[in-house]
């Protein structure tokens, strides 16, 4: 599957990582912060 990070901020990716985590049969309370997202991403990424 090709990278596409680039394409999104890390505010959408964010809010698509917390939609999953949330919705979809899933159940998790907690939530990923914009920086986190930022923090977690590859170098070439950022």
């Amino acid at each position: 599957m090709p990278r596409f990070g680039h394409m999104m901020s890390d505010e959408q990716v964010a809010a698509v990582t917390n939609y999953v985590r949330s919705n979809l049969g899933n159940d998790y309370t907690d939530t990923i912060s914009p920086e986190e997202v930022a923090d977690l991403r590859p170098p070439e990424d950022q």
